[in-house]
C-alpha cells in the first residue's frame, strides 16, 4: 500500500514528499507519455497529477466503497482503472 509518494529531481539523491489529497490507501500507479500520473486505491479513490508532485482528486466518481486495485494506460494514453465488485474505470 502506498500512502504517501516522494519525488526526486536530481537522479535520487535527495527525496522530498509529494502532496496528497486523500488519507486513503493507494494500490497503484502509473503514468502516460504526457507525463501525466494516475493512482487508484481503497474506497473507490482516484487521484492525479500532470507532475507527480501536486496531487488532486477526481471527481465524478461513483460506487463507493469499491475497492481499486490497480491503474495502467493503453497506447492511446487512456487510463484504465480495475478494482472488485467487477469495476472499470476509463479516463
Amino acid at each position: 500500500m502506498l500512502f504517501r509518494s516522494a519525488y526526486s529531481d536530481d537522479n535520487g539523491n535527495t527525496w522530498s514528499t509529494s502532496t496528497n489529497p486523500t488519507t486513503e490507501a493507494l494500490f497503484g500507479i502509473t503514468v502516460n507519455q504526457n507525463e501525466s500520473y494516475v493512482a487508484v486505491g481503497s474506497n473507490n479513490t482516484i487521484i492525479y497529477s500532470n507532475d507527480g508532485i501536486i496531487w488532486q482528486s477526481a471527481t465524478n466518481v461513483s460506487a463507493p466503497n469499491t475497492i481499486l486495485n490497480g491503474v495502467a494506460v493503453d497506447s492511446s494514453g487512456t487510463f484504465v482503472a480495475v478494482g472488485n465488485n467487477d469495476k472499470l474505470y476509463t479516463s
